[in-house]
């Protein structure tokens, strides 16, 4: 068989796609002034104060969206590995007492200077770009699987347990269309599951958050 060649990088943003992102950040905007109004209202005098923050970062993200959507796909897989790496040395980095400022009982913060730094937004994207380069190489099931539960491990470890459900869940969507076994795959799916679970039973705070999330009339 000949070498399968790749075709040529659209020029022109996926227009459907582009809907979604644009939809997905307007109802996350609307849901901060929602949440929001009243803590923003008795502290700041302002009910739109924290809505207006994240709209400020919604256009950044916006700009960046563009700006990235210009860089070629092979810049990306020549960084995923160094990026992957550099995620998981900060991860370890805000661990420790020294680098990482702790806050409500985790550790997710480094600040240098007056720049605050979050490992676990970093890995969100480098795990992102090394788990395509995985899928892009047609790599063992444990390529897929070793890089996401090292990486959750270490998030966990903050502990966040939000962030890490976050993560899985992704990693989880590029392994599924990666086209690996799909009764592995819901195994994998059933043990993140169980573990999920067990994290949230165990931990008193965790388990009182879903329960009022669940009986909200009681709280």
């Amino acid at each position: 068989m000949g070498k399968v060649r790749l075709k040529k990088q659209q020029k022109k943003p996926d227009a459907k796609l582009l809907a979604i992102v644009f939809f997905l950040g307007v109802m996350g905007l609307i849901a901060v002034a929602d949440a929001s109004a009243p803590q923003a209202l008795n502290v700041f005098s302002d009910k739109f104060y924290f809505v207006k923050q994240q709209a400020v970062w919604f256009a950044v993200g916006v700009i960046a969206l563009f700006v990235v959507s210009k860089v070629h796909y092979s810049f990306w897989e020549k960084i995923a590995l160094p990026l992957f790496i550099f995620s998981l040395i900060l991860l370890l980095a805000v661990l420790f007492p020294q680098i990482g400022s702790k806050a409500l009982g985790a550790r997710r913060w480094i600040f240098i200077g007056p720049v605050s730094i979050q490992p676990s937004e970093i890995v969100k994207l480098a795990l992102v770009v090394y788990l395509a380069k995985v899928a892009a190489k047609n790599k063992g099931l444990m390529s897929f699987f070793l890089p996401l539960g090292l990486v959750a491990f270490l998030v966990m470890l903050q502990p966040d347990l939000g962030t890490t459900m976050v993560i899985s869940v992704a990693a989880m969507a590029q392994i599924f269309v990666s086209g690996i076994n799909v009764f592995k795959f819901l195994l994998a799916v059933l043990g993140g599951g169980a573990l999920s679970f067990l994290a949230i039973i165990l931990s008193p705070y965790r388990k009182e958050r879903l329960l009022t999330f669940l009986m909200q009339s009681q709280d």
